[in-house]
């Protein structure tokens, strides 16, 4: 029960440390306490890995001591304990953790996941209102100051994109355990969701998040018009109460998805941007070799006649997970990057393909995902959590 214990306490703790980052300004008293125990929890674990465990830490081993050496090397802005570490640290535990808390009855390893899911998506709302109340009344939770001029609410991340890719991550989750799950609780948790989403006010978010929601459990016509109904409904509501709350930046970016639809992919700078960017990235993949080694510095492939209609930005935040890998890391960045995520991707016992398509996709919201050691936790919690309530197990 030890084992168990700290194992849950690991990932309690994990969640929750960005909450108290955000108040307490030093890195060392939010992730030192996860990080501790996450050392606890890879020695116990060791003596008693389980196979499909063992296996998956093998696979994610190549890809983490080439970025842990890149990053020794050339840490980001110069810093070497910051979230991009945290990132190449919390996989090992991670594993670990999940592979115990899944020899919990389903019933319980159940409650577990919510209960994470809850504690996260609880302090996101408080610190969301929090910024809202700043921008309205001048009193309140400080949101990032490069963005406090477009009025972002990204509650604890440093991007409102940051926030809504875990929030997408979160969704496949719950409606993934939809039937495990009591009415009033899951409806309760996805209309949060969609309100934290509507105030992220990412559009590929919005959009992945409501396909989602429509294919799942399409095996009659009776379910599509029900889920149909039912996301009417709960986005109506949700749009209303930004409204309500004054999400004026929220409807302008809900407003471009149509601009898109019924323009094209020219209508809207952002989505043009990031187009001509990948197409660049493809287009010159035999040439990025072993990769600029400099973490959110990858100029080294803007020297070309190709690159001169690329944004710069997209040089230092390319919005998509192997892009930057590919020019950070290079072509073993990559085909390392590909065993890693086989780790993970191979033993999810959800709907695999939907849950590779959606990483996918929420991979690209971000400008840069590396620094988000959330977004990989969840990732990771998400990936391996034993959907099944057939096999029940004792715990």
């Amino acid at each position: 029960m030890l084992k168990i214990n700290i194992n849950k306490y690991f990932i309690f703790l994990l969640i929750l440390s960005p909450f108290v980052a955000y108040f307490i300004n030093y890195g060392i008293l939010a992730y030192g306490p996860f990080l501790i125990l996450g050392f606890f929890v890879v020695a116990s674990g060791l003596k008693n890995i389980r196979f499909k465990e063992l296996n998956e830490i093998i696979l994610i081993i190549p890809f983490t001591l080439l970025a842990l050496f890149s990053y020794f090397l050339n840490p980001y802005l110069g810093e070497f304990f910051n979230t991009h570490l945290i990132v190449l640290l919390i996989s090992f535990p991670l594993i670990i953790a999940v592979g115990r808390i899944n020899e919990l009855s389903f019933e319980n390893r159940l409650k577990y996941l919510i209960l994470i899911i809850k504690t996260f998506l609880a302090y996101q709302v408080f610190i969301c209102f929090g910024q809202f109340l700043k921008y309205k009344t001048g009193f309140g939770f400080d949101a990032p100051l490069e963005f406090q001029y477009l009025q972002m609410i990204p509650g604890s991340f440093a991007n409102s994109n940051d926030l809504s890719s875990v929030l997408v991550l979160i969704l496949y989750a719950i409606l993934t355990l939809e039937k495990n799950i009591e009415k009033k609780e899951f409806y309760s948790i996805l209309f949060v969701v969609l309100i934290l989403l509507v105030l992220s006010a990412s559009r590929l978010a919005l959009v992945i998040s409501l396909i989602i929601f429509c294919f799942r459990n399409i095996n009659s016509i009776k379910n599509i018009v029900i889920n149909l109904a039912n996301l009417i409904l709960i986005t109506s509501v949700s749009l209303f109460l930004v409204f309500l709350f004054g999400g004026g930046r929220s409807f302008e970016k809900i407003r471009t998805i149509f601009d898109i639809y019924n323009q094209g992919f020219s209508a809207d700078n952002s989505a043009s941007i990031r187009l001509d960017s990948y197409g660049f990235f493809l287009n010159n993949i035999d040439k990025i070799g072993m990769g600029s080694f400099k973490i959110n510095d990858y100029f080294i492939y803007s020297n070309s006649t190709e690159s001169a209609y690329i944004n710069d930005l997209m040089f230092q935040n390319p919005h998509s997970l192997f892009v930057e890998v590919g020019y950070w890391l290079g072509y073993w960045g990559l085909f390392f990057l590909f065993l890693y995520l086989c780790a993970f991707f191979k033993n999810h016992n959800g709907n695999k393909l939907i849950f590779m398509l959606t990483f996918l996709v929420v991979t690209t919201i971000s400008s840069s995902i590396l620094g988000s050691f959330l977004f990989f936790s969840f990732f990771i919690i998400v990936a391996l959590f034993d959907y099944s309530s057939k096999m029940e197990s004792s715990g």
